[in-house]
């Protein structure tokens, strides 16, 4: 017995050359092993049960994703047709003769009406919008702050548009030429960051956006030099959309080119007669030289829960015409989402 006991005891000592801490290890390492193996497995289960037919209680989620978040209240009557509105602008431009091109885009829904909005016209300013997207992402890569400072040549000083060419500075932080650049559409800001932009980037940007449109009437095709490459409303769209939706920048790079939008030297807000309480974040553009005449404004209208993107684009108009035109179709574009907003606002509590 004596002895028997005694080879028990020697079996359940640890063996000479292992200590109690490796044992230890072994038993950790061999738990994380079956723990990992039943979550593998319950990972399996729960992909195969996901792929097979769902149960009653089991909803197959086929709404929007908003709606489930909240973002989009259930029986909201969003605006869908505008038909009336294309309408009513179409007929105008008919009865004016004139040469203007709309676009106009529900952003919450999608909805959208276009009157000659693949037609090309000169981008003039409406560039610097994707030539700002250019130099953020150049700061989200490290290559730039919004505080470089960056030198500013007389080579590219330019009275074409803009104050920047007179000041004395040699050189300016990038948020500074930005600003310049978006508020003033100041061209001496545009040749200076233009510099700056990297060129695998421009195109790459660019034909993500169809900015120089291949869906064009025209049929120009994207990446053919500014001075002759065509933009059309639908192509301003994309660019536009891409900063609301923040499928380039970051969500905080996309706001702050768009925050910056909101403040621009074409008040558009008092030339269209809109509300205080309405935001609208746009660039214009404008080309007088050489014969050719231009007037653009592309942008979003943030108006009580709605967001419209909008884009009129004007040609062989008079400047004054043009400015007054594009305010009164602004215009007309506001108090038809009023109105019809109001009417669908009725009929969802009846």
């Amino acid at each position: 017995m004596g002895t028997l006991s005694l080879n028990i005891l020697n079996n359940l000592k640890p063996a000479p050359s292992k200590s109690l801490m490796e044992r230890n290890t072994k038993w950790i390492i061999g738990g994380l092993v079956l723990v990992i193996i039943v979550l593998s497995a319950l990972l399996l289960h729960s992909m195969s049960q996901n792929t097979s037919t769902p149960s009653p209680n089991q909803p197959l989620r086929l709404l929007s994703g908003r709606v489930y978040a909240g973002l989009l209240t259930p029986k909201s009557f969003l605006i869908l047709n505008y038909a009336p509105l294309r309408n009513e602008l179409e007929s105008y431009i008919t009865a004016e003769h004139l040469n203007v091109s709309v676009y106009l885009v529900n952003l919450r829904d999608g909805a959208s009406i276009g009157i000659n909005e693949r037609k090309g016209y000169s981008p003039a300013s409406l560039n610097k919008v994707p030539v700002a997207i250019l130099i953020m992402k150049k700061i989200e890569d490290g290559d730039l702050t919004l505080d470089t400072p960056v030198p500013i040549p007389n080579e590219l000083r330019t009275d074409t548009f803009g104050t920047l060419y007179k000041i004395n500075a040699k050189e300016l932080p990038v948020h500074v030429l930005l600003e310049h650049m978006l508020k003033e559409s100041d061209n001496t800001a545009f040749l200076i960051l233009s510099k700056l932009a990297d060129q695998k980037d421009a195109q790459l940007i660019l034909s993500y956006f169809d900015y120089y449109s291949d869906d064009s009437v025209d049929n120009t095709k994207p990446g053919q030099e500014t001075e002759n490459g065509l933009v059309t409303p639908k192509s301003m769209y994309n660019v536009f959309s891409s900063l609301f939706l923040s499928t380039i920048l970051t969500p905080e790079h996309s706001e702050y080119i768009l925050r910056i939008l909101t403040n621009t030297t074409f008040d558009i807000k008092k030339i269209a007669q809109l509300p205080d309480n309405v935001t609208v974040s746009q660039k214009f553009g404008e080309k007088y030289v050489n014969g050719e005449k231009n007037f653009h404004s592309c942008g979003i209208i943030y108006a009580h829960q709605m967001r419209l993107f909008y884009c009129i684009m004007t040609k062989d108009m008079k400047e004054e015409d043009a400015i007054k035109t594009i305010g009164g179709m602004t215009h007309a574009i506001y108090e038809y989402a009023i109105e019809t907003r109001s009417i669908l606002d009725e009929l969802s509590q009846n």
